[in-house]
């Protein structure tokens, strides 16, 4: 009886994240992920209290990747280069790449949907590094917190960018995360 209450849940998640990934979070009805998963919506109810539990079983697994990074793995005492930056940007590929649809899921821009503070975590860390490593090197007149903020802005969305229109080529993607970093960071020299 369990082994069946087991598949029955994972073909819940596996219908909802199907219905998130293509459809957004906002336009996801259980009612449309019952019918993926060949099963009623009060049958939903029997594993999930409500829409918004359904999507954090359905992205949990890269949230907890990507809070990982964001909380533990880099040490704020350390001061980072532009390897320490293109070492986060390949680490949130590498969960990118195992997990994808869960990844896009989380980094949706909807308003409302419940992971749509992921984005400004990493946009925070980013920014962190940049206020700790960067602006202590500019100088006085140079120390611009707003610069700052827009360019953490900038490099995030420009790797998210890139996971979006990814098109299965991880060489490419590689390739094109490496040159983001280099463009927003490699200059920083000219900043002084």
């Amino acid at each position: 009886m369990q082994i069946q209450k087991d598949a029955v849940k994972g073909r819940i998640i596996e219908a909802a994240e199907e219905a998130f990934f293509t459809q957004g979070y906002l336009k996801t009805s259980l009612r449309k992920i019952a019918n993926v998963a060949n099963i009623t919506v009060g049958n939903i109810y029997r594993y999930f209290e409500n829409k918004e539990a359904l999507f954090w079983a359905v992205v949990e697994p890269a949230w907890e990747d990507i809070n990982k990074i964001i909380s533990s793995q880099y040490d704020m005492d350390e001061e980072w280069d532009i390897a320490r930056f293109q070492e986060l940007a390949d680490n949130l590929t590498k969960i990118f790449l195992a997990k994808q649809m869960q990844f896009v899921i989380l980094l949706t821009d909807e308003i409302d949907t419940p992971g749509v503070g992921v984005r400004e975590d990493i946009e925070m860390l980013v920014l962190d590094r940049l206020t700790l490593d960067f602006i202590p090197r500019l100088p006085l007149e140079k120390q611009d917190p707003v610069i700052m903020e827009i360019l953490a802005e900038a490099i995030v969305s420009s790797m998210f960018k890139l996971f979006r229109e990814y098109d299965g080529d991880k060489d490419r993607l590689a390739e094109r995360i490496t040159r983001v970093i280099h463009i927003f960071l490699g200059s920083s020299k000219n900043w002084f």
